[in-house]
């Protein structure tokens, strides 16, 4: 019963945040948009499900003067994921965020989440620290199931990082959505961790750790996947 009664919720939960997730996208459609940056990355995930997978993916960044766009596409054989992440500036500390991730491949199932929510920064001689809160869901189809598995649930994402004359930046982070992955739930966050060193104004190279938690409680928690990433990104001169 008490199941029956979460989808429903969790199914309109879903459908209203589709139709928010158009909203930032309008606006940037009304905005000019110039490549920022072009990253390729390699990675090394490890999981309770499949060890040791491999995978490769690239991002490409475009922005405007309010507005912003990301593109991200990640190939971990056999699953193939695709992202958006589009985000509104409101102020130069406030900004409307919303993702759209799909992952295709994991047992013939089709995984879809979004989200929509804001983010707000704050900068102070060179430490940058920055909170999300928002709304997001799931819908999982799967061959098996009639109708397909929906989830929602809060949005919390938090970001402490450092910046060294735009040539050395560290960031600390945990959330429930990044590009490519998601969590279910808010008490199973995923921590990360990330360096990029500048090499040029145009080139940079950095490494990123991350890891995915099944509980906030030290009690029950386990490490649901953990993955290494090496990439390089180029910013081309505008």
């Amino acid at each position: 019963m008490r199941q029956s009664l979460l989808q429903p919720s969790a199914k309109r939960i879903f459908l209203l945040l589709c139709l928010l997730l158009m909203l930032p996208g309008i606006a940037i459609h009304a905005s000019p948009l110039t490549v920022q940056s072009m990253t390729l990355g390699l990675g090394s995930h490890d999981s309770i499900v499949k060890e040791q997978a491999r995978s490769v993916y690239a991002i490409l960044q475009l922005e405007s003067p309010s507005s912003g766009l990301v593109i991200g596409y990640r190939n971990r054989n056999p699953v193939q994921d695709i992202s958006l992440r589009a985000t509104r500036e409101i102020s130069n500390t406030f900004a409307l965020v919303s993702n759209l991730h799909t992952s295709l491949g994991t047992a013939d199932a089709v995984l879809i989440d979004l989200v929509v929510g804001y983010e707000h920064g704050f900068t102070h001689k060179g430490f940058f620290f920055s909170y999300g809160l928002g709304l997001q869901a799931s819908a999982s189809f799967l061959p098996v199931l009639e109708l397909p598995l929906f989830n929602a649930s809060p949005y919390l994402a938090a970001k402490l990082g450092y910046s060294c004359q735009d040539r050395f930046k560290l960031v600390l982070s945990s959330t429930t959505n990044t590009l490519f992955d998601y969590a279910c739930q808010s008490i199973s966050p995923i921590l990360g961790s990330d360096l990029a060193v500048a090499i040029s104004d145009e080139l940079e190279a950095g490494a990123s750790f991350f890891m995915q938690l099944s509980d906030v409680s030290p009690e029950a928690v386990l490490i649901v996947s953990k993955e290494v990433l090496v990439y390089a990104t180029y910013k081309p001169r505008n």
